[in-house]
């Protein structure tokens, strides 16, 4: 997920998946190194869902709130 690095987006995005009825298994937060620009942050989660089709809503959901989300 491609995250303005200002406060409070990891809460949003967590809040955003748990009441997705997913859960968050992983967290890796990239500050350097990215290919975005300043005040860029990628957010590598792994995520537990029921099954694909519920994944699939979950990332929904992530990019409706305006995230850019790939899977991988």
């Amino acid at each position: 997920i491609d995250v303005p690095d200002r406060p409070g987006q990891l809460a949003r995005i967590a809040g955003i998946i748990g009441g997705a009825g997913a859960n968050v298994v992983e967290v890796y937060h990239q500050r350097v190194f990215t290919d975005l620009p300043a005040k860029g942050t990628e957010l590598h989660l792994v995520i537990e869902t029921r099954d694909r089709p519920h994944r699939d809503d979950v990332v929904a959901q992530l990019a409706g709130a305006g995230y850019a989300v790939s899977v991988k």
